[in-house]
């Protein structure tokens, strides 16, 4: 078992043992959680673009590729209906779920105590908490959306898709601009944003924002609001290019009219942030609200 001594003030002489001592450096709470949210997404990291790249990846829009086994995409990727329950499709995904601790999924209809549903109050005196009740403003259909998980571990042929995800943000790159060299637009300037993006479910991929996109995700653009890491995400239009062998890519820009929502900012730093964290109670007789929850739930465990 090891044994640690804690020297208040300069050690006596006749402690020294430089034979059976060593110095050990403990690492911060901060230092810890650092590193075990990094490890969720280590090796999938965006690697640095290239400044002299002479095609915007956005331009992979063209009406062209739109025909690539758009049928099989479509059935492969969609989120099964919302029944609160697993497909047998995602045993794998379920079973590594379950074990590790996860409660399952509530079901569709549920009932709450009156503490549950009750209005919460700011003891700080923060505006939101003095309204009469701060409701999740996020509307959206898990329908609509595709599994991140599913389609990172996608092995079958070449397909492009759009989709819509609802995601957490892990990491957040700085907004870059790249000189486009050829085409129309050559010499012009843009903008480029890197994400890192995971679900609960072990899903990790990166997005590479480009253009008047980026500046807006990036919180450039005024009355826009910039993407912070542990925010929970809805993602509309982002176009997913799976060529094998290469890595499966995600892309968003303005000729897909690409468009962000945070529903939930998980790591408020200011006290601006409090207007991006409803209480997720009041609504949780929706799917989606439960939906977001469920990552809100994720990151903060993962945040420690």
């Amino acid at each position: 078992m090891a044994r640690y001594r804690v020297f208040l003030g300069a050690p006596k002489a006749h402690i020294d043992s430089a034979q059976s001592t060593r110095w050990h450096t403990v690492p911060s709470p901060a230092a810890v959680s650092e590193d075990r949210w990094s490890s969720v997404y280590e090796g999938v990291l965006p690697e640095p673009l290239d400044e002299e790249a002479s095609l915007d990846a956005s331009e992979l829009t063209d009406a062209s590729a739109w025909s690539l086994g758009k049928a099989e995409w479509s059935a492969t990727y969609s989120i099964p209906p919302s029944t609160g329950r697993w497909s047998e499709s995602d045993a794998s995904f379920r079973d590594s779920y379950y074990a590790s601790g996860r409660p399952e999924p509530p079901p569709q209809s549920q009932s709450f105590s009156r503490d549950e549903s009750q209005l919460s109050i700011d003891s700080s005196g923060d505006s939101f908490g003095d309204s009469i009740g701060h409701f999740p403003s996020f509307h959206f259909s898990l329908h609509a959306l595709s599994s991140l998980s599913l389609i990172m571990r996608y092995q079958g042929s070449r397909c492009t898709e759009k989709v819509n995800l609802l995601v957490a943000a892990l990491e957040v790159g700085g907004l870059d601009f790249v000189k486009i060299k050829n085409g129309p637009d050559a010499g012009l300037e843009v903008g480029v944003l890197k994400l890192v993006v995971g679900d609960d479910l072990g899903g990790i991929g990166r997005i590479t924002v480009w253009r008047e996109t980026a500046e807006a995700w990036g919180g450039q653009t005024d009355g826009t609001e910039a993407v912070k890491r542990g925010d929970i995400v809805l993602l509309k239009n982002i176009l997913v290019n799976h060529a094998p062998p290469e890595p499966t890519s995600i892309t968003a820009s303005p000729k897909l009219q690409s468009n962000m929502e945070i529903c939930y900012r998980t790591l408020p730093q200011c006290r601006s942030d409090e207007s991006l964290r409803p209480d997720l109670r009041l609504g949780r007789v929706d799917a989606s609200v439960r939906k977001v929850a469920e990552l809100v739930e994720w990151v903060q465990k993962l945040a420690g």
